[in-house]
């Protein structure tokens, strides 16, 4: 009776043994199973920022190609908004405007000898207190970005706060027939579908992580 005892004591402790065994193997297939959907999720989240964040580059590109550069050139002083080429170039920003309303503001600017003042060129602002003139100054020191767009169109990779909304923005180059930089198309875009999305990731990822 007592070796039966023990045989007993022994095959209970090996039963107990094994279903401890089992339920740390599946602790962990959780925790690396949970592991792998938050890496994604983050993985997600990065690269829908990123690819928001480049569409007013890519808006600016688009524009950068449609304006005539040579009458561009033309834009050096505030006497210069009376020309037909100051009144081309800003009704077609106005135009692309209308037509994506989430784009806020469309502006060309021209860089300077110090480039990190640039000087405003044409913009698609009507309301006249806030209407910027040829040749006033745009301060681009905060904007590496800005600098970047005299090679490549650029994006600038995050959003930007004000009292009337957030917002994200990038640049393109324009150029010649020659290839020389005659300015910079500058997008400024609302960033509510960004948050949008960006949120309803976040409640995906609560629920996961």
């Amino acid at each position: 009776m007592r070796k039966i005892g023990i045989q007993k004591a022994k095959a209970s402790g090996q039963s107990s043994w094994r279903w401890k065994l089992c339920a740390l193997v599946a602790c962990l297939v959780i925790l690396v199973g949970t592991s792998g959907i938050c890496a994604f999720y983050y993985y997600a989240r990065q690269t829908l920022f990123d690819e928001i964040c480049e569409r007013p580059a890519f808006f600016a590109s688009s524009i950068a190609l449609q304006i005539n550069a040579e009458e561009l050139e033309l834009l050096r002083e505030r006497g210069d908004e009376d020309t037909q080429a100051y009144r081309q170039t800003k009704k077609l920003l106005v135009r692309f405007r209308a037509a994506n309303p989430e784009v806020r503001r469309i502006y060309i600017l021209h860089p300077s000898k110090n480039l990190e003042i640039w000087k405003f060129l044409v913009g698609t602002e009507q309301d006249p207190k806030l209407v910027r003139h040829i040749g006033d100054n745009f301060d681009a020191s905060q904007l590496p970005e800005l600098r970047e767009a005299l090679l490549r169109p650029s994006s600038v990779a995050k959003v930007k706060h004000a009292p009337w909304g957030n917002w994200i923005s990038g640049y393109a180059p324009i150029l010649d027939g020659s290839g020389q930089l005659v300015g910079v198309v500058g997008v400024e875009m609302s960033a509510s579908q960004l948050e949008s999305e960006l949120a309803q990731m976040r409640r995906m990822g609560a629920f996961f992580c």
